[in-house]
């Protein structure tokens, strides 16, 4: 019985290892905690391991945005693949936690979502057709 509590407690560390270090996926849009640098088409993002508060995804041409806790002011920008800014928008998620975005008024092709607040910055990558 010890040796079974003890593989469990190993199994469950590792999970809880390796959860901590890949990307964390919500739904159709993978953001990245990270430091933003550069423009677009040179911009890396520094690895940081931060508990990301937001989920995104796409559905019926919107960009939606879930907030799992209240962060303030929020800056989301969406950049397209020649780093030009398409929408930007100042949210406040004290008021509310659920921002949808249409996308219907973009271009095709890959697009970027920047979410920022205080030194926080999180970024996902996303393609319309």
């Amino acid at each position: 019985m010890k040796k079974m509590n003890s593989m469990l407690k190993h199994l469950a560390f590792v999970i809880i290892a390796l959860s901590s270090i890949q990307s964390i996926t919500a739904n159709d849009v993978p953001l990245k905690a990270g430091d933003y640098i550069g423009d677009m088409n040179g911009r890396t993002v520094r690895s940081s391991r931060r508990l990301v508060p937001v989920t995104a995804n796409i559905e019926n041409g919107e960009l939606g945005l879930f907030f799992s806790t209240n962060v303030g002011m929020c800056t989301v920008t969406i950049y397209d693949e020649n780093d030009n800014v398409e929408i930007m928008e100042i949210i406040d998620t004290d008021s509310q936690s659920d921002f949808f975005f249409d996308l219907s008024g973009l271009s095709a092709g890959e697009h970027q979502v920047q979410i920022s607040f205080g030194s926080a910055n999180f970024v996902g990558t996303f393609v319309l057709e």
